[in-house]
């Protein structure tokens, strides 16, 4: 039988695998954050700082954000749902994307941030100039 305090180091070390397995899962949705303390100076120069700090953010998080059912009154959940970027991540750019927005029309504004300034790298470009005119009203 196992004393008390070798069972505590057993379990510590069980929570710190799943954290840092649970951590290297969420690192892997990033585009920008890889777990730097600061935000590297490339990521600065291409003016993706922002994106960085909120992916450093939702790890922090654990992953886990909710928001107060703006994405969704946005009509927003079905929105690149298959894109392999983790819906509670899309709630968190949202909602720092709408901050000084109304809501009523963020959501067309908000796609073509999605698609330009985070998905840049694997977005079908179709989708893009679509969301542009649907921005511009065109």
């Amino acid at each position: 039988m196992q004393s008390h305090e070798s069972q505590q180091i057993v379990l510590f070390k069980l929570t710190l695998y799943v954290y840092n397995n649970n951590m290297e899962n969420l690192l892997k949705k990033c585009l920008y954050y890889k777990g730097e303390r600061k935000c590297p100076d490339n990521i600065v120069k291409v003016g993706k700082s922002r994106e960085w700090f909120f992916e450093c953010k939702w790890v922090e998080f654990g992953g886990i954000y909710e928001d107060n059912g703006e994405y969704e009154w946005a009509d927003l959940m079905d929105f690149e749902k298959d894109d392999d970027v983790p819906l509670s991540l899309k709630k968190l750019l949202f909602n720092r994307y709408i901050q000084d927005l109304s809501l009523a029309n963020a959501a067309p504004g908000f796609k073509v941030y999605y698609y330009e300034f985070y998905c840049t790298l694997k977005t079908d470009f179709k989708h893009y100039f679509q969301s542009l005119k649907e921005a511009n009203g065109v």
